[in-house]
This record gives structure tokens, C-alpha cells and sequence, in this order.
């Protein structure tokens, strides 16, 4: 996921250079050109400005400059400059070959900016998700349309209003061919209608997961037989349910995740004999069900995670000699089930944590030799196991966590020269063992949290130049490296992520810290750092996430928490930050999401922090706030979702029943997930 990232940021540093090359180009032919016979008039030359963009280029010169930009990029420039009916169309164009992104959003809507009569009137893949916008902004939706996501949508004063008005609209989709509507509370009259206005639509994929939907749903759903690919996960449709939804013949890819089913059910989904990748996680799938589950030859990728299928289970499923993917974790499978599964050679990701396969479970889990990626955390595996297991040479991904492998067993592992993703914390490891893992040159993640590793020990790993992500927490004497005088963290210069959390860590040890110098999360809870800490930590401009739970920290001017402009994301829960420290937090203007739990800000401190116009989730749980610092806090139009948990404060009086696009409220023992707070069952507020 970071290699991306790190690949995303330098190609978009590619394209911004095309950009102005093709920017470039066209001013210079443009001076060169029709320039020149004016040249005798300096009021036209004066015209060689910015606006040469958008004057002589051809629509295909404008395309090559536009697909370099989003949607919303070519919106902005375009109202910025000059257009004309090549620019349009070349903008156009651009805009139909990628995906808008209005996710996260108050969305303004007027007449005069409807989609359709904008550069975005031919775009395919739109995201509304978790939007405020009125319901009446769907109708400016484009025909066009294949792709539409609009899920976790909040901030509608009458939900059913905005979906009246979608199943309006949605006939008008003749194009639609993908729809995710997850997380809305959608409920089986809602789905009956949305099958009734789409009935004539060749929906193929369709997400519907964490709603509502019962067995009458499941009904309505499996009358959509061109669907290919669904998604009912954490709804409950029961068994009842599955056997609906088990007549969508069809169906390639299939997740019933959290739904109740039982042997019944799964009878029913066996019979299903397209589908390649089922997801049946978080169930009530036992031996039996197991034993019709592997009736399904056709299936390659397969989660039966949190059943209880065991080891008679495992062995029914070790007949699917075509998986190549494999989830069984937490299933009460022990080590007569691990030798069943080692008979599936042919499997290339395998997950059997917490299970309880031991060292002779491991020992045969050893021979599947294609294995890439291998998950066995808690497992009661010791260094014998661990021994065995770093034979496994094609592995790039290792979860042993959890273990007994102690310092022998890490000495082994370390053997796994292909490994780039190891997990091996809370496994008895000490400063020899972290010593061997050091050797690893090819990691990239790296998580030895819950261990008792030293100062020789994170001295050793802090030398693997490769690492992007790190994780040291709870290793208890990592606040000696200092006194030594020997860590090397300024040369980990790839890491993007790094865990020091619950190591006893004070002020002077983060002067090393905050030389490493791409970090984007950085986790220090549960440690002993005070505000001159945190001004060591200011000099990290490139941190976006920044977590400082449990410590002493009173968010003084000498803090300088000003001067980190690009956190997003910050948790100072747990510490010692009245009003003043809240005054400082709120010049903080670019943070999105803020834990401010647990602290001693008061009203005046909630009025601070209410200015802080980007944050979309807050926490203000355990302060000394009343009703009239909620009230400031009420008159925050972006957040999603507000934490006022023991704080004695009133929600009418206080104005948080009417903050519009609020979704999640938790207040005392009262927690509401809504879609707009208003829509609130009337006896939660009484």
C-alpha cells in the first residue's frame, strides 16, 4: 500500500512537469506565431499571459493537458480562465475518462451548477459517499453514468425524502452498471422499491453490506439476476436469506460476511456453482455446513474466518484443490486440522490465526511450498514450529504474533530471505533475537511490538534501511537508547510509519526521533513526553497522523504545534491540556479528525476549537464542557461524528439535535448512528 503511494506521488510530480511543458509549448508557438504580426501592437502582446492556454490550442493538445488533471481540477481551472467550445469538449472528454470524487463533502447545490450542463455532463464514476448535499442535487446526475457509490450518506433532514427522490432518479441510469449503497440503514421495503425502479437497469455489481436488509430484502435482491458480483456482508438475512439470494445463478463473487447463516443456509449458497471468491465470515457455520461448502470446485478464494467448522471441518474443506486463497482463522482448529489443510499444495495465501495448530500443526503447514503469504498468529507455536516454517522460501508475508518463538525461533525466521511484511509481536523476543531479524534486508514492514527488546536490540533494527513501516510499541527500555547514545533512526530515511508507543520515552529521546525525516504517522502514546517534546517533534513537517495519547502534555506556546502544518489527524487524549493548550490545538487549521478526550478543557476551550472548520470527527469525551461550550461546538457544520461521552450535557438545549450533517453522537451513555441527527427516533431524545 505505501509502495503506491510512494508510486503515486511520483507520477503525479511527472505529470505536473507535462503540464507545464505542454503550458510552455503552446506560449511559446503562440509568440512565435499569431504573435508576431502584432508585434507592433504592445496591447495585444500584453494577451500572452496565462489565458495563451486556453486560445489556440486544438481540442487534442487540450485532452493531453486536461487527463493529467481530476475531475475537480479541471473544473477549478477551467471557471478560473478564459473557455471556449475546444476547451469544453477537451474537458469533457477528460472529465468521462476518470472518476469524479465527491466523497466527504457539503455538497452546494443551485440550479445553475447541475453536473449535467458542466464539464462533468459525460462522466462515468461517481463517489458521493459520505456527503451532505439536498436531495434535490441528484437530479443534475448525469445519464451517463456506470458507476455510483453513495454510501454512509448523512446529513438529510428527511432520509426518506432524499430516497424518494433516488429511486426517481435512478431509472434514468440506463448505463448503471455498478452500485454500492453500504452503510445507509436501508431496510427491506427500501430495497423492495430500489428492485421495483431498477428492475429495467443491468445492474452487475451491486453493495449493499452493514444495512439493514432481512430475509424479505434477501428476496427482493435475488430477484436482480444479472447481478454478478454482490455484497450483503453485516445485514441479516438469515438462512431464509441465503436460500433467496442462493437462486442468483449468476453470481462470480459473493459476500454474505455477518448474516446469521447457519447449515441451512450454507446448503442452500452450495448449490451456487459460479461463484469463485465467497466470503461467509462471521457466521454460524459449524462441520457440517463446512462439509457442503466444499461440494464448490469452481471456488478459488475462500473466508471462512470466526465459524466454528474445526478440525472435521478443516478436512471437508482440504477437498478444494483449486483454492488458492484461504481464510480459516478462528475456527477451533487444532493440529489434526492443520495436516488436513497441508494437503491443499496449491494454496498461495493461507490464514489460520488463533486457532490452536501448535508446533506439529506448523510443522505440517511447512510443506505447502507455494505459499506466498501466511498468517498463524496465535497459534501456541514455539521455536520448533518457527524452525520448520522458515523453510517456507517463496514467502513474503509472515504473521507469527502471538507465539512463543522466543529469540531461537526469530534467529530461524530471519533464514526467510524473501520476506517483506513480518509480523512478530508479542513473541518472547529479546535484543539477540531482534539482532538476527536485522539481517533481514529485504523488509519493508516491520511490527516487534510487546517484546522485550533493548537498546542493542533497536539499535540493530534501526539500521534496516529498507523499513517504510516500523512498529516498536510496548518494548519497555527503548527510553535507554539515548543514554547510549547509539541509535541510528536518522537512517531509516524510507520510513513513513513508525509505532513508539508505551516504551517510557521522555522529551530528550525525541530530539533522535524527529531527524527521521519522511515520517508520515508517527505513534508516541502511553510514554512520558511533555510539551518541549513535542516542540522537538514540530521540526517533523511531513506528518499527517500524529497520535500523543497518555502523557503530559499541556499544549503550551512552547509546544509550537503550529509550525506541523500537514497533520490531519491528531490524538492528544489523556494528557494535561486545559483551555489555553485547546487555543493552541485550534490554530491547527488543516486537522480533520481530533481526540481531545480525557483532558481539562472547558467552555472556553470548546469555543476554540469550535473554529477549527475542517474537522469531520471529534472528541471531547471526560472535559469539564457544559451546555454552552456544546453550543459553540454545535455551530461546527463538518462534523461527522462527535464524542461528548461524560460530559452531563443536554442535546437540545445545547444545539447538537440540530447539527446537520452529524451521523454519530455519542453523549453519556447514549450512542446514535444516524443519517442527519434529526432523524433520531423521537423517545432517544426524551
Amino acid at each position: 500500500m505505501e509502495k503506491n503511494s510512494y508510486l503515486t506521488m511520483i507520477f503525479k510530480k511527472i505529470e505536473l512537469f507535462l503540464f507545464f511543458f505542454f503550458l510552455f509549448a503552446n506560449t511559446s508557438w503562440a509568440m512565435h506565431g499569431g504573435v508576431a504580426e502584432e508585434k507592433n501592437d504592445s496591447s495585444k502582446c500584453t494577451r500572452i499571459t496565462r489565458d495563451c492556454l486556453f486560445e489556440s490550442f486544438s481540442e487534442k493538445i487540450y485532452y493531453k493537458i486536461f487527463i493529467f488533471l481530476s475531475p475537480l481540477e479541471i473544473i477549478n481551472l477551467t471557471m478560473a480562465s478564459q473557455s471556449n467550445l475546444e476547451i469544453f469538449q477537451a474537458a469533457s472528454r477528460a472529465c468521462s475518462d476518470q472518476a469524479l470524487y465527491l466523497a466527504d463533502r457539503d455538497i452546494a447545490y443551485s440550479p445553475s451548477s447541475s453536473i449535467k450542463s458542466g464539464v462533468c455532463k459525460n462522466i462515468r464514476i461517481l463517489d458521493l459517499s459520505r456527503s451532505v448535499f439536498r436531495s434535490d442535487f441528484l437530479k443534475t446526475l448525469p445519464e451517463t453514468l456506470i458507476e455510483l457509490s453513495a454510501d454512509e450518506l448523512t446529513g438529510y433532514l428527511n432520509f426518506y425524502s432524499f430516497i424518494f427522490e433516488f429511486l426517481n432518479v435512478l431509472p434514468s441510469f440506463e448505463n448503471l452498471k455498478k452500485l454500492s449503497f453500504r452503510k445507509n440503514k436501508i431496510s427491506n421495503g427500501i430495497i423492495t422499491s430500489i428492485f421495483i425502479s431498477s428492475r429495467h437497469l443491468n445492474i452487475q455489481v451491486l453493495n449493499l453490506g452493514n444495512n439493514a436488509i432481512g430475509s424479505d430484502g434477501a428476496h427482493s435482491i435475488s430477484m436482480m439476476k444479472q447481478v454478478t458480483i454482490l455484497d450483503l456482508s453485516e445485514n441479516k438475512i438469515g438462512d431464509v436469506g441465503a436460500g433467496c439470494i442462493s437462486k442468483m445463478t449468476d453470481i462470480v463473487i459473493l459476500n454474505l460476511a455477518k448474516n446469521s447463516i447457519g447449515t441451512h443456509g450454507v446448503i442452500s449458497i452450495s448449490k451456487m456453482q459460479k461463484i469463485k471468491e465467497l466470503n461467509l465470515s462471521d457466521n454460524l457455520i459449524e462441520a457440517l455446513g463446512a462439509s457442503f461448502i466444499s461440494k464448490m470446485k469452481q471456488i478459488q478464494n475462500l473466508n471462512l474466518s470466526r465459524n466454528k467448522i474445526g478440525d472435521i471441518g478443516a478436512a471437508s474443506i482440504s477437498k478444494m484443490k483449486q483454492i488458492q486463497d484461504l481464510n480459516l482463522c478462528q475456527n477451533l482448529i487444532q493440529e489434526d486440522g492443520a495436516v488436513s489443510v497441508s494437503e491443499m499444495k496449491q494454496i498461495q495465501s493461507l490464514n489460520l490465526s488463533r486457532n490452536n495448530i501448535g508446533d506439529n500443526g506448523a510443522i505440517s503447514i511447512s510443506n505447502m511450498d507455494k505459499i506466498e503469504i501466511l498468517r498463524l498468529s496465535s497459534n501456541s507455536i514455539g521455536f520448533i514450529g518457527a524452525a520448520f516454517i522458515s523453510n517456507m522460501r517463496k514467502i513474503i508475508v509472515l504473521d507469527l504474533a502471538y507465539n512463543i518463538i522466543g529469540n531461537e525461533g526469530a534467529a530461524n525466521i530471519a533464514k526467510m530471505d524473501k520476506i517483506e511484511e513480518l509480523n512478530l509481536s508479542f513473541s518472547k523476543i529479546r535484543n539477540a533475537g531482534a539482532i538476527c531479524i536485522s539481517e533481514m534486508k529485504r523488509l519493508r514492514k516491520l511490527n516487534l511490538s510487546g517484546n522485550s527488546i533493548g537498546t542493542n536490540g533497536t539499535i540493530a533494527i534501526s539500521k534496516i534501511e529498507g523499513l517504510i513501516e516500523l512498529n516498536l510499541g510496548i518494548n519497555q527500555k527503548m527510553n535507554n537508547i539515548i543514554n547510549y547514545g547509539e541509535c541510528q533512526f536518522y537512517f531509516m530515511k524510507k520510513i513513513i510509519h513508525l509505532n513508539l508507543s508505551g516504551n517510557k520515552i521522555r522529551d530528550a529521546e525525541l530530539c533522535i526521533i524527529s531527524s527521521i525525516p519522511g515520517i508520515r504517522k508517527l505513534k508516541l502514546g502511553s510514554n512520558a513526553i511533555t510539551d518541549i517534546g513535542v516542540a522537538y517533534l514540530s521540526e517533523m513537517k511531513e506528518i499527517t497522523d500524529l497520535e500523543l495519547c497518555f502523557n503530559l502534555i499541556k499544549c503550551s506556546k512552547k509546544a509550537l504545534l503550529f509550525q506541523m502544518p500537514k497533520i490531519t489527524s491528531l490524538d492528544f487524549s489523556s494528557n494535561e491540556i486545559d483551555d489555553d493548550g485547546a487555543a493552541q490545538i485550534a490554530k491547527m487549521q488543516g486537522v480533520e479528525h481530533l481526540n481531545l478526550n480525557c483532558n481539562q478543557i472547558g467552555d472556553l476551550g470548546a469555543f476554540f476549537i469550535s473554529k477549527m472548520q475542517k474537522i469531520k470527527t471529534l472528541h471531547l469525551g471526560s472535559n469539564p464542557i457544559s451546555n454552552s461550550g456544546a453550543t459553540s461546538i454545535a455551530k461546527m457544520e463538518g462534523v461527522t461524528y462527535l464524542n461528548f461521552a461524560c460530559t452531563g450535557i443536554d442535546i437540545k438545549s445545547s444545539g447538537l439535535s440540530r447539527m446537520r450533517g452529524l451521523r454519530r453522537l455519542e453523549v453519556g451513555s447514549f450512542i446514535a448512528r444516524t443519517g442527519g441527527i434529526d432523524n433520531v427516533e423521537s423517545n432517544f431524545w426524551n
